[in-house]
């Protein structure tokens, strides 16, 4: 899509729908965010949304802010060598502790490994939320230089961890911004590139406190900003030019999804045929119709928008009906 063919109107009320308007164009960007859970949830409310993150889990920040730890091509007093400070996760998921282990790796400039050691374990008590450090048993000694190193990587991860404990993250609120996207029927008008949205023009009040939503965030507590958050909207012009453009968006949207949903079908149908069919199939099919039901309305809801049929979204629909009856007739015999 060339953003250039958009006829948007500037200056308008961005909550008041109006019938000259095919809909809304929007788009947002989140970015460097960390906004505290219970000051994101009263904000949300205050906006009108009642779709709430969940809280983040202590054990996530802590494997979030032991991997942003890790220091890479940290010079050495020996010319032409390097050295990498990875954090390595020791034991699996589960149990009352996540450990993770330091490691200094030497390479050379090339990233080629001259040696290897092993120096510190991070622990995180699922419990208690605490962090702890201790050598293993099989410590390596190490060089000065490299206990300052460690020390440094120490206090980040203890400071990172009480800084963003119980915080909702940028790519967290990213995905719920774009889930209310999604919720309100939005197309993406650049999927090469993502981030362009059309939104029908009844949905132009909850688009505004969108945006309300984002400038609060940036203001964040009065004294620092929770992050770089924003949300733009314009109306978009109901005119033939417009109209086709969404239609193209649409339409190739609606085929992907349709191909989506049917190779689904085929992998339940090929898992069928070789015996290895899921113990909740019956869950997975209805999981497909509820797809597929869905994709049905919204290319309803776009041709009603558009006045206009949806020949190849609507072709790719039967296809994929025809599939399903396909399926659910095997799944019977």
């Amino acid at each position: 899509m060339n953003l250039n063919d958009v006829s948007v109107v500037s200056g308008a009320d961005p909550e008041a729908p109006n019938e000259a308007y095919l809909g809304r164009i929007m788009w947002y960007s989140v970015a460097d965010t960390m906004v505290p859970h219970d000051r994101l949830v009263p904000m949300l409310l205050t906006f009108g949304f009642g779709q709430l993150p969940s809280i983040p889990l202590d054990v996530d920040t802590f494997r979030r802010v032991t991997t942003a730890g890790e220091q890479k091509k940290i010079p050495t007093p020996t010319v032409g060598v390097l050295e990498n400070y990875l954090l390595r996760e020791t034991n699996g998921i589960g149990g009352d502790e996540v450990r993770k282990r330091i490691v200094i790796e030497s390479v050379d400039p090339k990233g080629r490994r001259l040696g290897y050691s092993q120096v510190l374990d991070v622990s995180f008590d699922r419990e208690k939320a605490t962090i702890k450090f201790e050598a293993p048993d099989n410590a390596d000694p190490m060089e000065s230089w490299q206990q300052a190193n460690v020390d440094m990587i120490k206090a980040g991860i203890l400071a990172r961890y009480e800084r963003e404990r119980g915080c909702v993250t940028a790519y967290t609120l990213r995905e719920w911004i774009r889930k209310q996207v999604l919720r309100m029927g939005g197309t993406n008008l650049r999927p090469e590139s993502g981030g362009v949205y059309f939104v029908k023009e009844e949905h132009a009040e909850i688009v505004g406190r969108l945006e309300k939503l984002a400038d609060r965030i940036r203001k964040g507590d009065g004294t620092e900003p929770y992050g770089d958050v924003w949300v733009h909207t314009l109306p978009l012009v109901d005119d033939a030019k417009q109209r086709q453009m969404i239609r193209r968006a649409y339409e190739a949207e609606a085929v992907d999804a349709a191909e989506k949903i049917i190779n689904r079908i085929q992998q339940m149908d090929d898992a069928r045929a070789s015996g290895k069919s899921s113990r909740n199939a019956s869950d997975q099919f209805l999981s497909i119709v509820n797809d597929y039901q869905e994709l049905k309305e919204k290319t309803k809801e776009y041709e009603t928008i558009l006045a206009d049929t949806m020949q190849h979204a609507q072709s790719n629909l039967r296809l994929v009906q025809k599939k399903l009856v396909r399926l659910r007739g095997h799944m019977d015999s």
